[in-house]
């Protein structure tokens, strides 16, 4: 049965990624033609994470204020706004465009982040029993949006160059509100609510603080990607129209991987982070090629969608156990304060890793190597791995599963053999 707020959440995450789908392949040749030199387009691109992460923390401190609902259509406007801006900077001079250009990625930062804190906050709180799957729904969607967005940015630059792009992206986002509005409908506030929690102290409990470790792990991996991947298949003879495939098919692959991974309920969240996270190693380790692999551009064509993937798979319980360990394991009260604090704690995670990926990709390719690089980041997978394994007490879970598997397998032998001797007497 559809659920209206469930796709209201889920289109307003869709025309997020799809505004940033527009922006992304058109940008920078827009930029170059206006004489900005090259790291100064990779700075412009990294304010949308770098701002998120203050928008994130100002969100936790005013949605309790204002509700869920103001902050998440105001999101949508603010991204709106953000596109709208960039085709004023088209007639400007160099040093105006950029002012422009950095003006706009602030917006669409602040947006973003306003966005993923009270669309989480909005997940758990309404749909308490549903918040794997919503959650997960939600991803699909964002991945989908990044799938279409440099597709209909195409048709629309074909129809009326860059400026209709950018302008019809944000158009859609303001006329969204009004609809927003309404299919949100009444949502559980906590104006009401005065309980604050301590976004820090909640942060450093163990279990939190690595599952959110793990969400930062999945963007600095998705933006290590992303900011780098295109140079590398490069050097290998990769046409751009192959590059910007392989994107489509990492996002496509991480989109159906959200949908199908968040029905999964009868598998412990713990092992479904602890397999997803191995597999961004492996992943990572069959981009660079690390030295376990051959030096193979199929190899690394297919660690995309792969790491697509792995990354879904990892993120989408993470939230939900989140929240589960809170309540049934450091005592919080399962309440809309603490929803709040989580999607912001989140965030931060998000955050923080899309700028980590970032630079740290651009450092270490041009340092030692994309190979070498993703030797690294296998090395730090294999130091994380038991890390969470341990801390989440994953060997007892495991052990626990034995012996129920085995009892059960017991009790079923048992009753053969009882059955096997009662058919054995009635036939005497």
């Amino acid at each position: 049965m559809l659920n209206i707020k469930k796709i209201s959440l889920g289109i307003s995450f869709f025309l997020s990624s799809v505004a940033y789908g527009v922006f992304q392949p058109f940008y920078p040749l827009q930029a170059r033609d206006n004489h900005v030199s090259l790291w100064i387009i990779g700075l412009i691109f990294s304010i949308v994470p770098m701002t998120g992460v203050p928008s994130i923390w100002l969100n936790n401190k005013i949605q309790h204020k204002v509700g869920r609902k103001f902050i998440f259509l105001f999101s949508s406007l603010i991204q709106g706004i953000s596109m709208i801006i960039l085709p004023f900077a088209a007639d400007c001079n160099r040093d105006e465009f950029i002012a422009l250009s950095f003006l706009s990625r602030f917006f669409y930062g602040v947006g973003v982040g306003f966005l993923w804190g009270s669309g989480l906050a909005i997940a758990t709180s309404e749909f308490k029993d549903q918040a794997q799957e919503v959650i997960g729904e939600i991803s699909a969607h964002s991945g989908i949006g990044s799938v279409i967005g440099p597709l209909l940015g195409t048709v629309l630059y074909l129809i009326g160059g860059v400026s209709v792009a950018y302008i019809v992206s944000g158009a859609v986002f303001i006329i969204y509100i009004p609809l927003a509005y309404f299919t949100l409908g009444n949502l559980h506030s906590s104006i009401e609510e005065h309980e604050k929690l301590e976004l820090f102290r909640l942060w450093k409990r163990p279990q939190i603080f690595l599952a959110a470790d793990i969400q930062l792990f999945v963007y600095a991996s998705m933006y290590f990607m992303s900011a780098s991947i295109s140079v590398h298949l490069d050097g290998y003879g990769v046409s751009q129209e192959n590059i910007g495939f392989l994107f489509t098919a990492f996002y496509f692959c991480n989109g159906v991987g959200s949908i199908v991974f968040s029905k999964i309920t009868r598998v412990d969240k713990r092992i479904i982070m602890l397999v997803g996270l191995s597999g961004i190693g492996f992943a990572m380790s069959m981009m660079g090629p690390s030295i376990i692999f051959p030096d193979d551009v199929q190899i690394v064509i297919i660690s995309i969608p792969l790491l697509g993937i792995m990354c879904a798979l990892a993120f989408v319980p993470s939230y939900s156990y989140m929240a589960e360990v809170a309540v049934s394991k450091y005592g919080y009260t399962d309440n809309l304060p603490l929803s709040d604090t989580l999607s912001s704690i989140s965030n931060f995670s998000m955050s923080i890793g899309e700028i980590l990926g970032a630079v740290v990709s651009g450092i270490l390719v041009d340092f030692i190597t994309y190979q070498h690089s993703a030797g690294i980041i296998l090395a730090l997978v294999l130091i994380l791995v038991p890390i969470f394994a341990y801390s989440c007490d994953i060997a007892s879970l495991v052990k626990k599963n034995i012996n129920k598997n085995t009892d059960e397998y017991l009790l079923k032998t048992m009753e053969v053999d009882n059955t096997a001797i009662i058919n054995e007497e009635t036939s005497r």
